[in-house]
């Protein structure tokens, strides 16, 4: 009998793996067949605060230490990008995994001093060295360009980008999986519940939270690089831009902090919400996506994928089969 259910374990696992391997496909699909650039544009914005929400997720949803300045380190890859391709002429390309590079490297000297200190004021300090970045940019116009920014070379990239924040969303989707699946994920779950216990169990909280923070890091550093050869400009404003923060949070606590669906569940919905209310509310949407916030912790903590896993397992009281929770 053991050997049956691991045997039906691993079918279920194999199928769930060709899914996603049909949908991967299909979204690499859509750009040759979508005539109209609107829509492939919003898709590739969809996954670009997709990707964020899933890089704030490791380390925030993960270990508990909520990220609110998480957004310099997508304002970090951007201005490596620009001026990597303005003033050194890199290839865009390389520059975005160059700024991944040195987003990463500044989550580590950062994380060292910053990691230190718990809960709000975790958070509060994350938020301020965002802004401390933010007025370095704007000062220093001999690197950045103050507050005029920085101007690339004009191209038409809309497919280029499109796949490039594509293949970043899914690296940082099957890394935050690997995680989660690993003695990693377990040190960080335990650190989130009680890092005074782990650490009494031999968890180096240290080193885990650090090595968490330098991932997600990472993935917002490539997500800002990829934008600003997109845009073919970047400021300080744009690139250090606390909406940021607001949509990572909003799309990962909506879909569920600590999963893998929760993120992207959530990117996908918030990212589609917050295009019809710039549409039709343009100077007060940024209010209804903060109340939203606040209607999430306050009625679905847990978020939607919690719910949904509840509903899966109502079905399976009455015969339905349950599907591996992610």
């Amino acid at each position: 009998m053991p050997k049956l259910g691991l045997a039906v374990g691993r079918e279920g696992a194999m199928k769930r793996s060709l899914m996603l391997i049909a949908l991967a496909l299909t979204l690499f699909l859509i750009p040759p067949i979508v005539e109209k650039g609107y829509y492939i544009n919003l898709l590739a914005i969809i996954f670009m605060y997709t990707a964020l929400a899933q890089s704030w997720n490791i380390i925030s949803g993960y270990s508990g230490y909520w990220s609110f300045g998480h957004y310099m380190f997508f304002g970090i890859g951007a201005y490596a990008v620009g001026i990597l391709v303005t003033k050194l002429s890199f290839d865009a390309y390389l520059a975005s995994v160059l700024g991944g590079l040195a987003s990463f490297l500044a989550a580590v000297f950062l994380g060292l001093i910053l990691l230190r200190i718990k809960g709000p004021y975790f958070a509060i300090s994350s938020l301020v060295m965002a802004e401390i970045l933010k007025v370095i940019a704007i000062n220093e116009e001999w690197l950045t360009g103050g507050g005029n920014g920085l101007i690339l070379p004009p191209r038409y990239a809309l497919r280029e980008f499109y796949y490039a924040i594509l293949l970043t969303l899914l690296a940082v989707t099957a890394i935050a999986y690997a995680i989660k699946r690993s003695s990693m994920g377990y040190a960080l779950f335990a650190i989130r519940d009680d890092e005074t216990a782990a650490e009494t169990y031999g968890i180096n909280s240290t080193k885990y939270k650090i090595l968490a923070f330098a991932i997600s890091a990472f993935f917002a550093g490539v997500a800002g690089g990829c934008f600003a050869w997109f845009v073919t400009y970047i400021d300080p404003y744009s690139a250090f831009d606390s909406t940021l923060a607001l949509m990572m949070i909003v799309s990962a606590v909506f879909g569920g902090i600590g999963t893998v669906m929760g993120p992207i569940i959530g990117g996908f919905v918030f990212t589609l919400l917050m295009e019809v209310l710039w549409v039709s509310f343009p100077y007060v949407y940024l209010i209804i996506l903060g109340a939203s916030l606040i209607l999430v912790m306050r009625f679905i903590p847990d978020g939607i994928v919690e719910r949904l896993v509840q509903i899966v397992q109502l079905m399976g009281k009455v015969g339905i089969k349950i599907p591996a929770r992610i």
